[in-house]
């Protein structure tokens, strides 16, 4: 599997969009919620997984023809909070084919509130650099999406 094979679109002005154009590097990182518990007998203690904090960090270049991240500069720019700033997030995985379709594949959907650190920066030599972070806001749906007509099936 290639980095190119997991697409990610957000949800931004009620149009799902492709993120891509201007992004160099985009890593989910999960925080584990985690609970030991050792009874009197146990030489070791348990460990279970009672959730996730889940957090995309987004790393980009400004460039104006991208949807995502135009949406994105305003946020920072703007300092926008609340419900402005939540998004729908689609992780799309393309070597995982849904149906006989060429384009529906596996996917997540995930509700998340964009953080923007930097709003763009940079030397006189090269473009606006800017440093995104998106945070779990709301339990992720398995389903399906169509990169065709860019719509998620849940389930």
């Amino acid at each position: 599997m290639e980095r190119s094979d997991i697409l990610h679109y957000a949800k931004i002005n009620g149009q799902t969009e492709l993120i891509g154009e201007g992004v160099n590097a985009l890593t989910i990182s999960n925080t584990i919620d985690e609970k030991q518990k050792r009874y009197i007998h146990d030489k070791a203690p348990r460990t279970t997984v009672s959730g996730y904090k889940v957090e995309v960090s987004v790393d980009a270049e400004l460039i104006k023809s991208d949807k995502f991240l135009e949406h994105c500069k305003k946020i920072g720019y703007e300092q926008i909070t609340g419900e402005d700033a939540q998004t729908e997030i689609f992780h799309v995985f393309t070597a995982e084919k849904e149906s006989d379709n060429e384009t529906t594949f596996k996917a997540i959907k995930q509700p998340m509130t964009i953080l923007v650190e930097n709003p763009g920066s940079g030397d006189a030599d090269n473009g606006l650099g800017m440093s995104i972070k998106l945070k779990a806001n709301g339990a992720l749906e398995k389903g399906k999406f169509d990169t065709a007509s860019k719509q998620f099936t849940k389930g």
